[in-house]
């Protein structure tokens, strides 16, 4: 029986809470919590490998195997399709007499 626990920095290890019946299941369950990880922005954690109370690796994210190129830009669609682009001009609230904008009062001085 396999065991996965997953470690935060330097902390202590803690149990993920399943078992596994093969090697190949918990590096697959691995890799899907190190890539969840990876789009949360977690860097610090490490999973462990246990047969029973044997240790049969550590895995953090330079062990992480990355989704193709078709599946990365499939998740990319998934998003709302907003995104921030600011503008130049200044869009605050201004109190009474101050000018709407910095150029157009640099018009009126030309003129």
């Amino acid at each position: 029986m396999y065991k996965v626990k997953k470690r935060f920095g330097r902390g202590s290890e803690m149990d993920v809470g399943k078992n596994f019946n093969n090697e190949n299941e918990a590096k697959t369950y691995i890799n899907e919590k190190l890539l969840e990880d990876y789009n949360f922005k977690i860097t610090d954690i490490i999973y462990s490998l246990y047969e029973g109370f044997d240790k049969l690796g550590e895995f953090g994210q330079r062990d992480l195997v990355q989704p193709t190129k078709e599946e990365s830009a499939s998740s990319q669609q998934k998003g709302s399709g907003q995104s921030f682009s600011p503008t130049p001009f200044q869009m605050g609230p201004r109190p009474k007499g101050m000018p709407v904008s910095g150029f157009k009062e640099d018009d009126k001085k030309e003129k």
